[in-house]
């Protein structure tokens, strides 16, 4: 193990604005790193539902853990062995299983480590992967497709994944993002990142104005599931600029599938397509 906590890990806040990085190459050589924490627990949840729409439960949302797990993932992505600086990563898609429940009270443990690293058009990419455990039961596993702009991209186009397509039964709501919004999550899950900030931040990363953490927008979709999910996959294809008015679209298809986009409320483009399984009513 590369980093090990027995407390919540502090925001390495000097090393992520101050440290040097190596980079590397090669995409070969890209280290295997990995961290953990132990004894973890809920913080801030009433929060957190409260900000990305969710009801007060004690029962953590799906979406909960990857932001519990952040201060551990800055430490990892801080420390001196991962070539690439954290400031500027930007979060391309994300995949979570939550195989049980886990509830506020219960105390977890944390593993965290990287994986995966490819040249992209734009750069590299890389997967910083998740598993939190509950006593010896692996409760929940993820996996956040990440960008670095600081590796030499190919240049070539890719193909953007495929969406769900909605039918003509999606429910459709338009939400007016504040300019603070990033700001204010970032209080509640520590999520800290420049281009999350201000738009005179945000600038110096090639965004003309703050963008909110994807992390939010895809809890925020979520929030409208017709019950509890087990399964997302989702892709964030372009940024939310702050201030936005977004418009979100949503359906259940069948007896367990939920299908939303957040889309442009002026010119249409798509920003982030969810597509989710509902939790069987057993709790499977």
């Amino acid at each position: 193990m590369d980093l090990s906590f027995d407390r919540p890990p502090t925001r390495p806040w000097l090393k992520i604005v101050f440290g040097s990085k190596r980079g590397i190459d090669d995409a070969a050589l890209f280290p295997s790193l990995e961290a953990e924490w132990s004894n973890a627990k809920a913080t801030e949840l009433a929060a957190y539902q409260k900000i990305c729409g969710f009801g007060i439960s004690e029962m953590l949302p799906i979406t909960y853990p990857q932001v519990l797990a952040t201060p551990l993932h800055m430490q990892l992505l801080a420390s001196r062995a991962f070539p690439f600086k954290l400031m500027g990563l930007v979060h391309v898609g994300q995949s979570i299983r939550y195989h049980a429940p886990i509830l506020e009270h219960e105390k977890m443990r944390i593993h965290v480590w990287v994986d995966g690293f490819r040249q992209v058009k734009r750069g590299g990419m890389f997967n910083l992967n998740t598993d939190v455990y509950v006593g010896t039961e692996k409760r929940w596993s993820a996996s956040a497709t990440t960008l670095t702009r600081h590796f030499k991209g190919h240049g070539q186009t890719e193909p953007r994944p495929p969406g769900p397509n909605l039918g003509q039964g999606a429910v459709g709501i338009r939400l007016a993002i504040p300019e603070n919004l990033g700001r204010r999550y970032m209080s509640i899950s520590g999520d800290f990142n420049f281009i999350h900030v201000h738009a005179l931040l945000a600038k110096p990363f090639g965004f003309k104005r703050a963008i909110i953490h994807g992390m939010w927008s895809l809890a925020k979709g979520i929030s409208h599931a017709p019950g509890e999910l087990s399964h997302v996959d989702a892709a964030f294809l372009r940024p939310i600029f702050l201030p936005s008015d977004v418009d979100l679209s949503h359906e259940r298809v069948g007896d367990n599938q939920f299908n939303a986009i957040f889309s442009d409320a002026r010119q249409g483009k798509t920003h982030l397509w969810i597509r989710g399984t509902l939790r069987e009513k057993s709790g499977a």
